[in-house]
C-alpha cells in the first residue's frame, strides 16, 4: 500500500505519465546519474496548442481525450527508460540521455511523425504541439529548474515564431547558451482551430433560422 501511493503521489491521473512532482524528483536523480557517466541530456518542453478552444468548442471531457492523445503521441515517441511527464495543464516535458539514435533532430522528428499520424486520424479537430528544447552538457553543469526555464523560453520563442511566421511548420534555431539550445515547433496540416468552431458556428446557425 505505501508503494502504490508514493507511486500515485509522482503520477497524473489523468495521463499515467509523471506529474510536476515525479518529474522533478526522478530528473534530477537522472541529471546526477548522467553526471557520473558523463551522459549528456535532451530536455524536451512542449504544450498543447489551443487546449482551451477544444475545451471550450466541444466540451472537457474531449479536452481531456486530446491530453490522452498527446500522452500517447508522448510514449510512442520517448522510450520506456526516459522520463516523461505531463508537467500540468497542456504542458509536457520528457528528459532523455543523448545518444546515437537519440539526437535532438531524431527525436524531433519521430515525435513530428508520430502526432502527424494523430492529426490525420483525428476528425473534430487539429492536433498541434509547440516544443522547446535544451541540451545538458556535462561539462557546463546545471539544475534540473535552470534546464526547464531554458525549453520554457525555446517554447516561448517557437510560439512567436508560429505567429510571425506564414509557414505553418517554422522551425526556429538559436545558440543560447553554453548547453546549446534551440526550438522547433509544426502544426498538424488542416484547418485552424478557430476557423473549424467558426464554420461549425455558421452551419449551427443556419439550422436554427
Amino acid at each position: 500500500m505505501r508503494t502504490r501511493l508514493s507511486r500515485l503521489a509522482i503520477t497524473d491521473e489523468l495521463t499515467g505519465l509523471y506529474n510536476r512532482r515525479g518529474f522533478l524528483l526522478l530528473g534530477s536523480e537522472r541529471m546526477k546519474l548522467a553526471q557520473s557517466l558523463n551522459k549528456n541530456l535532451l530536455l524536451f518542453y512542449a504544450d498543447l496548442d489551443n487546449l482551451k478552444h477544444i475545451n471550450d468548442g466541444f466540451g472537457r471531457p474531449e479536452g481531456d481525450r486530446a491530453l490522452l492523445k498527446t500522452a500517447e503521441v508522448f510514449r510512442s515517441t520517448f522510450r520506456i527508460s526516459d522520463i516523461i511527464g505531463r508537467f500540468g495543464g497542456d504542458e509536457f516535458t520528457a528528459l532523455v540521455v543523448e545518444e546515437i539514435g537519440q539526437s535532438a533532430e531524431n527525436i524531433s522528428r519521430r515525435l513530428q511523425d508520430n502526432l502527424a499520424k494523430l492529426a490525420a486520424s483525428n476528425t473534430q479537430y487539429p492536433l498541434s504541439l509547440s516544443v522547446g528544447m535544451t541540451r545538458y552538457a556535462t561539462e557546463s553543469p546545471s539544475s534540473l529548474k535552470k534546464l526547464l526555464a531554458q525549453a520554457d523560453q525555446a517554447l516561448y520563442k517557437q510560439k512567436e515564431a508560429k505567429h510571425t511566421s506564414n509557414e505553418k511548420n517554422s522551425i526556429v534555431t538559436f545558440p543560447g547558451s553554453p548547453q546549446g539550445f534551440s526550438q522547433f515547433g509544426f502544426r498538424s496540416p488542416r484547418n485552424s482551430i478557430s476557423h473549424r468552431m467558426n464554420q461549425k458556428a455558421r452551419k449551427s446557425s443556419k439550422v436554427a433560422l
